[in-house]
């Protein structure tokens, strides 16, 4: 879980209070992994989160 807050930090340059949520939501991720031992369910509900979680594509950077 540490790994993929910090690849949400590190690759998507978010401030730390979201790879800490991000930290979080793999901790439940996690659990829920436990729970139905399917990766297309965990794939599912990162899909759906990040879906609703991302209104619009990311802007373009300014030196470009």
């Amino acid at each position: 879980n540490l790994v993929f807050g910090a690849m949400h930090y590190f690759t998507l340059r978010w401030r730390l209070q979201w790879c800490v949520m991000a930290f979080l939501g793999g901790m439940g991720f996690s659990y829920s992994f436990a729970q139905h031992n399917d990766l297309f369910v965990i794939i599912g509900i990162h899909w759906v989160a990040t879906f609703f979680n991302t209104p619009a594509a990311p802007a373009g950077r300014s030196d470009e």
